[in-house]
């Protein structure tokens, strides 16, 4: 998730703080304040939050996301009244949308890449901190008590079986403020962008593939989509997941980049809607 300000009278983008390190691509889990299960939206509140107090709500903002990181930012400006969305945030532009979180569960690929290495330093982090209590979300650490920790430290997530159990074990402490679930299937039911739309608070662009193999482009409902005056689609015939190649000699080349930023400006020079 990256967080853009700009200053009140629209001269351009002052400073970028990106939040990154969940526990993925070789980054350390320092606190699970920034990892909760797919789907949470407590780390943007307290990221968007802190940017706001740096500037003394001087500062509009810009939120941007991609694959999991547009989930987060999804879910937080539709979180329905659990954490209001501050005046100062203008809008958002996410691409690489997956739009049913359950593919981590059904997908092996997907679960061993991205699902399971996360998991795996949540539970590094769960049976390595001290003693006392830590919030996270709406759940104190104190209440996973021995049984809890022994089940999660007999769990290998070496298939997807296993990382709903470990969901579920969380799950089960209310980590998800004011969020109840039957089950890891039923929160990633709940979770995913498609559930999303039509509670959208702010402008939002959408940037997706046809061939993203990830998105589940068959879980867009169009109709919903072009009711909801606060959301743009934009669909691309190809670009992959996070790919968008430009070309590739001499070098690769991403034309994401070149689509986000015109989509920052559109956001960003209106805000009475997209």
């Amino acid at each position: 998730a990256v967080v853009s300000t700009q200053s009140t009278g629209g001269a351009g983008y002052q400073d970028i703080f990106v939040c990154n390190y969940r526990g993925k691509c070789n980054t350390p889990l320092k606190t699970l304040k920034f990892s909760a299960p797919y789907g949470a939206d407590n780390d943007v509140h307290t990221f968007v939050d802190y940017v706001v107090q740096c500037y003394g709500g001087e500062r509009k903002i810009l939120l941007n996301g991609s694959s999991m990181g547009a989930l987060f930012i999804m879910d937080y400006l539709s979180g329905s009244g659990r954490f209001p969305v501050p005046e100062q945030v203008l809008g958002g532009v996410v691409h690489s949308v997956v739009w049913n979180v359950g593919v981590f569960y059904t997908d092996h690929i997907l679960y061993t890449t991205i699902a399971k290495p996360q998991a795996l330093s949540q539970k590094k982090y769960l049976l390595g901190r001290k003693k006392g209590a830590e919030y996270v979300g709406g759940m104190t650490l104190e209440k996973l008590g021995r049984n809890e920790m022994e089940e999660l430290s007999a769990l290998s997530l070496e298939d997807s079986q296993e990382f709903q159990v470990f969901i579920e074990t969380l799950l089960r402490h209310d980590i998800h403020d004011g969020f109840k679930v039957k089950d890891a299937v039923d929160y990633a039911h709940k979770t995913s962008p498609s559930q999303k739309v039509g509670a959208i608070k702010r402008p939002l662009i959408i940037i997706n593939a046809d061939d993203d193999p990830s998105a589940l482009i068959s879980e867009i409902d169009i109709k919903k989509i072009e009711s909801d005056l606060n959301i743009c689609l934009w669909l691309f015939k190809t670009g992959g997941h996070l790919g968008y190649i430009k070309q590739m000699f001499p070098r690769v080349e991403s034309f994401i980049n070149e689509v986000v930023t015109e989509c920052s400006d559109i956001i960003s020079s209106s805000e009475a809607g997209v």
